[in-house]
C-alpha cells in the first residue's frame, strides 16, 4: 500500500512538473501568441437565401464542433433586435413568422464562450408570402385568380365566400367589405378552419394586393391576414357646440370607425386650436375636455391612427363668444363714467358739439348743444371731461376759427363749465392770434375752489399753464417751451401733497421713440422739478391712476409695441417697472390684493387684437385673454364680478378671471 503510494505521489510530481513549465513557457509568449479557440458551430434549419413562407415556423439550431463544447450563452438576432438568449443546450430557437412581414432578413446567432471570446455568424433569408391574390379593377370576380391556385374555390363552415366588394372612397379601395349575405362567413381574425373540398379565394383590389397568407392545397386550415389599405374615419361631436370661452367644452370621438381594427385598437390625439400644435399625446379612444383661454374661430383637429399605422385627420369649425353675451352698442361719443350710476359725454357731428348726459342704460337725460362764436369758420373741439365737486362737470378741448375761405385756421385753448343738469355756467377761450395750433389737454380742480388747465402748442412744443378761478376767469398764465421739435403727446396731471401737482408729458420724435418727462408745478404754474421718467427707455405713457396705497400707477408702452406699466411714489421714485410682450397697455385696474388687470393692444399685421393680462402682487403674469377686432379700449364699471370694456362704440361683458 505505500508501495502504490510512492508511486502514485512520482507521478502526480512529474505532471504537476510539466504542467508548471507548460504554464511558464505560455507565460512567457503570451505578448506574441494569442489563445486560439478550436470550438465551431454551423446553423441548423435554415439555409442561406433561402426562400420561407410566412406562418411556416423557423425551427433554428447551433450544431457545436467538438460535440460538447460548453458555451456561456448563445445570443439570436433578427436584423439587429436580440430576439432570444439561450443558456442551455441545444442551443436553439424558435421564430413564429406570422407578425413578420414579406422581406429580406439576417438572422444572427452569437456564441459567448467567455467574457473575452466569441463566435458569430449569421444567414439571409427570404420572407414572403405563398401567394398574392389580386382581382380585376372593376366589377366583381368570382372565378380563378391566379395560376398557382388552379381550380381551387374555398368555403367557410360549407359555405361559399362568393366575394368581397369593392368600391371607392377618395380615390382609395375599401377592402374586406362583404355582400350581406356573406358579411357572417369570415370571422375578423388571422386565420380560421375550413371543410376539406374545392374553395373559392376571393377579394378586392387595391393595386397591390388585399388578401395574403400562405395556403396548401386542400388543407383544413388557412392563415392569412387582410392588410388593411383603407384609413381609418374619424368623426367626433363637441358640446356645447359654440360658447363662451373658458367654457369647458367636450370633444367626443366615440363615431370613430376602421374597416379592420376594433375601436379599442385605435389611438387619437388632439389639436384644439388648429395650430398645427398637437394638445395631446397618442391615447385611445376617449372624450376629452378643453377650455379655450381666448375668443375667436377655432378648427380643432382629430387625427387617428389604426395598427397598420394608417393615419387619418378630420376638422371642424368651432365658435369661442369673446363675451358672456352680445355687446351693447353705445353712441359714438368721448365720456366719462358718474359715480352712482350714468355716463357724461361730449358728441360730435360735423363741426358741432354737444354735451350729452346719460344713465346707465345710455338713454338721454338731457342734451347741450356747445355754443359758437359766430364767424366764419367755427368748430368747437372740447375733448376732455373732468366730474367737479359741485356734482358739475368741466369741459376742455381747442375751439378752430377762421375768418375767411382761404384763411388759416387758429386754434385755441377752450373751456366750458355746466351744472349737473347741464347748465352752462361759464365758458372761455384763451389763446395768441400769432400762434394756430394751441390746445387744453387736460384740468385739475384745486383747494381753493379754482382749476389749474394744461395744454400744450404743438409743433413748437410748449407746455401752457393756466390758472382759472371758480367762475372761469384766467389769474395766471405760464408758457414753457420743450427741446424737442417734434411735439407733446399724452398730458396728464394728478395732484400731489401741498398745493403741488404732477405733470406727465410723452415728448420726443415718433421715429426714435418717446420718452416721459415729469413736471412738478404749483399753484401758481410755477415749474419746480424736471426729470425723465425711466431714464434710458424709449415709452409713453397711455393711462395714469391712483394706486390703493396713495401712490401712482402708470401705463403705457415701450418703444417697438411692448406693453410697460410701473408705479411712482409722490417723490418721484420708481417703485417697481413691467413689460409685457407685443401688449401696448390702455387702461388697467388694481385688485385689492394689489395685483392687476391689463387692458391692451397687441400689434397685428392684419387685425385689431385686445388682449387682458392678470398680473400677481409681484408683477408676474398670471393669465392672458385675447379678443379679435377691438380697438379704442377702455374698462368701465364692472358688473356682477365681470369685465366691462368699452371698443369702437360698444360695450362688451367679459367673464372674470
Amino acid at each position: 500500500m505505500k508501495t502504490a503510494f510512492n508511486l502514485l505521489s512520482i507521478a502526480l510530481l512529474n505532471f504537476f512538473l510539466v504542467l508548471f513549465i507548460s504554464c511558464k513557457k505560455d507565460e512567457d509568449n503570451s505578448i506574441n501568441d494569442k489563445p486560439v479557440t478550436k470550438a465551431d458551430f454551423v446553423i441548423s434549419g435554415i439555409s442561406e437565401d433561402e426562400t420561407i413562407a410566412i406562418g411556416k415556423p423557423l425551427e433554428i439550431e447551433l450544431k457545436l464542433t467538438p460535440d460538447g463544447t460548453a458555451l456561456k450563452k448563445v445570443e439570436f438576432y433578427l436584423n439587429t433586435t436580440l430576439i432570444e438568449s439561450d443558456t442551455v443546450k441545444p442551443y436553439s430557437i424558435k421564430i413564429e413568422t406570422e407578425a413578420l412581414e414579406q422581406g429580406i432578413y439576417n438572422f444572427k446567432a452569437i456564441a459567448v464562450i467567455n467574457t473575452s471570446e466569441s463566435i458569430s455568424k449569421q444567414v439571409k433569408f427570404n420572407l414572403k408570402y405563398d401567394f398574392i391574390v389580386t382581382l380585376p379593377k372593376d366589377g366583381f370576380y368570382t372565378g380563378q385568380t391566379d395560376e398557382k391556385l388552379g381550380s381551387l374555390s374555398f368555403s367557410v363552415e360549407g359555405k361559399t365566400i362568393k366575394n368581397l366588394r369593392r368600391k371607392y372612397t377618395n380615390g382609395n379601395y375599401l377592402i374586406n367589405e362583404l355582400y350581406p349575405s356573406a358579411i357572417a362567413m369570415i370571422p375578423q381574425k388571422e386565420g380560421f378552419k375550413v371543410n376539406t373540398g374545392n374553395y373559392n379565394l376571393t377579394g378586392s383590389y387595391d393595386g397591390k394586393h388585399t388578401i395574403v397568407g400562405n395556403v396548401t392545397i386542400k388543407s383544413i386550415t388557412i392563415n392569412y391576414r387582410i392588410l388593411d389599405i383603407i384609413p381609418p374615419e374619424p368623426k367626433f361631436s363637441i358640446k356645447p357646440q359654440s360658447a363662451n370661452f373658458l367654457t369647458t367644452f367636450k370633444f367626443d370621438p366615440d363615431s370613430t370607425i376602421d374597416e379592420k381594427d376594433l375601436k379599442e385598437s385605435l389611438k387619437i390625439r388632439w389639436d384644439f386650436e388648429g395650430d398645427s400644435i398637437w394638445d395631446t399625446d397618442w391615447h385611445i379612444i376617449a372624450s376629452t375636455d378643453h377650455i379655450y383661454k381666448k375668443s375667436g374661430q377655432f378648427k380643432p383637429i382629430l387625427e387617428v391612427i389604426d395598427s397598420d399605422s394608417l393615419i387619418s385627420r378630420i376638422t371642424k369649425t368651432l365658435d369661442v363668444h369673446r363675451f358672456i353675451k352680445e355687446p351693447v352698442t353705445i353712441p359714438n361719443v368721448t365720456f366719462e363714467e358718474i359715480p352712482g350710476g350714468g355716463f357724461i359725454a361730449i358728441k360730435k357731428t360735423s363741426r358741432d358739439q354737444s354735451l350729452i348726459r346719460y344713465d346707465s342704460e345710455w338713454t338721454v337725460i338731457w342734451e347741450t348743444p356747445v355754443p359758437e362764436q359766430g364767424g366764419y369758420y367755427d368748430e368747437p373741439a372740447l375733448s376732455k371731461i373732468k366730474l367737479t365737486s359741485d356734482n358739475g362737470f368741466f369741459f376742455v378741448g381747442s375751439y378752430r376759427t377762421r375768418t375767411s375761405g382761404t384763411g388759416s385756421t387758429q386754434s385755441d385753448i377752450f373751456m366750458l363749465k355746466t351744472d349737473q343738469n347741464g347748465i352752462i355756467e361759464w365758458k372761455n377761450i384763451i389763446g395768441t392770434s400769432s400762434v394756430s395750433d394751441e390746445m387744453g389737454e387736460d384740468v385739475i380742480e384745486t383747494s381753493s375752489g379754482g382749476y389749474l388747465v394744461i395744454g400744450g402748442r404743438y409743433w413748437k412744443n410748449s407746455l401752457i399753464l393756466l390758472k382759472l378761478n371758480s367762475e372761469g376767469t384766467k389769474e395766471i398764465e405760464k408758457r414753457y417751451e420743450r427741446a424737442n421739435s417734434e411735439g407733446i403727446g399724452f398730458v396728464d396731471i394728478v395732484e400731489i401733497a401741498n398745493n403741488e401737482y404732477y405733470i406727465f408729458e410723452n415728448v420726443g420724435s415718433s421715429s426714435t421713440g418717446k420718452g416721459i418727462l415729469l413736471t412738478r408745478v404749483d399753484t401758481n404754474c410755477e415749474i419746480r422739478e424736471e426729470k425723465n421718467l425711466l431714464e434710458g427707455i424709449k415709452a409713453n405713457a397711455n393711462v395714469i391712476r391712483k394706486s390703493l396705497d396713495d401712490n401712482y400707477i402708470i401705463g403705457g408702452e415701450q418703444y417697438l409695441y411692448n406693453g410697460l406699466i410701473f408705479k411712482m411714489d409722490k417723490s418721484g421714485s420708481i417703485l417697481w417697472q413691467t413689460s409685457i410682450s407685443g401688449s401696448r397697455i390702455y387702461d388697467f385696474f388694481e385688485l385689492p390684493d394689489n395685483g392687476l388687470i391689463t387692458l391692451g393692444s397687441k400689434y397685428s399685421t392684419t387685425s385689431t387684437i385686445c388682449n387682458i393680462h392678470k398680473l400677481s402682487p409681484l408683477q408676474e403674469v398670471l393669465n392672458k385673454f385675447e379678443y379679435q377686432g377691438i380697438s379704442t379700449i377702455r374698462f368701465i364699471k364692472s358688473i356682477n364680478e365681470n369685465y366691462r370694456i368699452v371698443g369702437d362704440s360698444k360695450i362688451y361683458e367679459v367673464i372674470a378671471f
